[in-house]
């Protein structure tokens, strides 16, 4: 794993293989747009994602339009049993999202939202995994500290309080030893710390 731009562990490689819902047999790969399948709205000005490729795998980052309108819902099942994916991030323009949606994704562990709360279905989160955590930026609307039945984690813009600095072991120096998983955005190291060089 790795710590994506996002601030939130990443898994890039899966190299098992595992049998899908039909018995057929996937070897996962990294996931990437091109494994969502989109359908025009009724209105023609939007669009709603309507599946997934079960290969896909890792991290998915959901764009915010497709051919030049916004992606606005995520329809009934869109992600069921996409089993391998670990991360996905939901872009603010994604208001509504159907029922179902990341159900039996067994090793999901973060999902995380751009914009306010949307409106969602029921059983969005079946069989996700006990440690699962939605994340949310402080700043938007809607949110509580659950969210569909899972916990949720609200992001601040990252600042120099989100580090850890451990002491050298000589006394001379700091280093950065860890950095809080709600940061995000955009961070300058500091070059020193209590008055030490920070190496």
């Amino acid at each position: 794993t790795y710590m994506g731009h996002s601030g939130i562990p990443q898994t890039m490689r899966i190299v098992a293989t595992e049998a899908d819902a039909d018995g057929l047999t996937l070897t996962p790969r990294q996931a990437t747009v091109n494994d969502l399948s989109y359908t025009l709205n009724e209105s023609g000005l939007s669009y709603s994602i309507t599946d997934c490729n079960r290969s896909a795998a890792g991290f998915l980052e959901i764009p915010n339009n497709h051919e030049g309108l916004p992606v606005t819902a995520i329809d009934d099942y869109a992600f069921q049993s996409c089993s391998s994916l670990r991360s996905i991030i939901f872009p603010e323009s994604v208001i509504s999202i159907g029922n179902s949606v990341l159900r039996n994704i067994y090793g999901l562990r973060n999902v995380r939202f751009e914009g306010d709360a949307p409106s969602h279905g029921n059983s969005l989160f079946s069989s996700l995994p006990s440690y699962s955590k939605v994340y949310y930026h402080s700043s938007k609307n809607g949110w509580s500290s659950t969210f569909n039945g899972l916990p949720t984690v609200a992001m601040h813009p990252a600042t120099v309080d989100d580090l850890t600095f451990t002491i050298n072991t000589d006394g001379t120096a700091y280093i950065i030893t860890g950095c809080a998983i709600e940061a995000t955005g955009n961070l300058n190291i500091p070059s020193s710390y209590n008055g030490l060089p920070v190496t």
